[in-house]
């Protein structure tokens, strides 16, 4: 089973992103190789809650892990922080994690 959550790295004064995350699927072949960890990607979310960019900020040690942690980002959505109000750009952190139950 997959676990998600989302630790936005924002001021105070920041809202909190309010985003519907996609779980990332288990890659088969780490799931044979009994692969887990936890995948830190860090996203850029635009003015309109769009996940322009998705980047690893820290591997699992595992590739396959890595790359759907990414992917589940990238499909994600998310509503657009405000400041004052106002919708602005801004990057957040969201720990993906793997593991194996059972």
């Amino acid at each position: 089973m997959t676990t998600h959550t989302i630790e936005p790295s924002s001021p105070p004064n920041i809202a909190q992103p309010n985003c519907l995350l996609n779980p990332p699927t288990y890659p088969p072949l780490s799931r044979r190789r009994e692969e887990t960890g936890t995948v830190l990607i860090s996203i850029m979310i635009d003015k309109h809650g769009t996940i322009e960019s998705a980047t690893i900020k820290q591997s699992s040690g595992f590739k396959h892990l890595d790359q759907a942690a990414r992917e589940a980002a990238l499909s994600s959505q998310c509503r657009p922080w405000l400041k004052n109000g106002q919708p602005i750009r801004t990057t957040s952190d969201i720990p993906f994690i793997f593991k194996l139950e059972g």
